[in-house]
């Protein structure tokens, strides 16, 4: 269940070789008078290779611990949508709201991405009596679900490890959404466009995986992400880059400011993406007048 949640902002990928997991991956200290963060941008992973000392001193020397997303909120149900396509899921009572309207998944899309979502879901086995009447942002997660299930990888996510963590030693976890509701609510806000380009945004992820590609986004661990797929995203689907990483990044850094002030040290985690590109969240840190160190 966490693992189908964790779709929206981090994708399975697989690489053979563990060739630099000894270097660890970089850690930002980000700096402001009385207060420290520790971020760490990662993906999930076929196991925790990424947590090295220099991780674990970090983790220790936190108070706290800061998320994009709040852990499983079961009662309330995570998944966007409906039960008769995933028994086993539950439907968020926001994401009913926000995720079905008077538009069937088709209106939204122009005819290359029509064509491409008919073939894709004929792959996928997907029905289209379930995905139509979803917006794009909702049908994301199915198409999402169905792809990396048929892939057969078992990840897991940092996050995981890191609640495991600060719950056994009775830290602080706190999450940069409030809960799930404000989350499905951030997402059914985007304009038709952008739904359409996030929509857009994961057929490329496909392609990724199908070649290949997608692999490099292991290389984290060893302390050298790789931007090109969030330059990628910047150049080919402009309004969902600018909603979701420029837009939003600008928001989490404000956030992870005011934190700052508080004083303390807290360890942040976040999607890979969002430490990296021309709108990383470590660059706008800086601009708001905190200091920016690679560990």
């Amino acid at each position: 269940m966490f693992l189908f949640f964790r779709l929206l902002f981090t994708f399975a990928l697989f690489i053979t070789s563990p060739l630099g997991w000894a270097q660890g991956p970089s850690l930002l200290e980000i700096s402001f008078a009385g207060g420290k963060l520790i971020l760490l941008g990662g993906t999930d992973v076929p196991e925790n290779n990424w947590l090295n000392q220099k991780v674990q001193d970090a983790i220790a020397a936190s108070d706290s611990l800061w998320l994009e997303l709040p852990p499983e909120d079961t009662d309330k149900g995570i998944a966007p949508f409906r039960e008769d396509i995933y028994p086993s899921v539950n439907m968020h009572p926001v994401a009913i709201e926000e995720g079905y309207g008077n538009l069937r998944f088709g209106d939204y899309m122009d005819v290359t991405m029509g064509e491409r979502s008919v073939v894709e879901s004929q792959r996928l086995d997907l029905h289209g009596s379930w995905y139509q009447p979803m917006k794009p942002w909702v049908a994301y997660y199915y198409f999402a679900y169905n792809f990396w299930d048929k892939q057969k990888i078992n990840l897991l996510s940092p996050e995981t490890e890191l609640l495991r963590q600060f719950r056994s030693t009775n830290r602080a976890i706190h999450s940069l959404f409030p809960d799930r509701a404000t989350f499905f609510r951030f997402l059914g806000s985007m304009s038709d466009t952008t739904q359409t380009q996030y929509f857009q945004s994961l057929y490329n992820i496909f392609d990724w995986q199908r070649s290949g590609q997608y692999a490099s986004r292991f290389t984290w661990i060893n302390g050298a992400a790789d931007a090109q797929f969030i330059d990628a995203h910047r150049q080919q689907t402009p309004l969902f880059y600018r909603y979701m990483y420029q837009q939003r990044n600008q928001t989490i850094a404000e956030k992870l400011f005011s934190v700052l002030e508080q004083g303390g040290n807290h360890f942040v985690y976040l999607e890979l993406n969002r430490t990296l590109g021309p709108h990383s969240i470590q660059t706008i840190l800086e601009s708001l007048g905190a200091s920016v160190l690679t560990r």
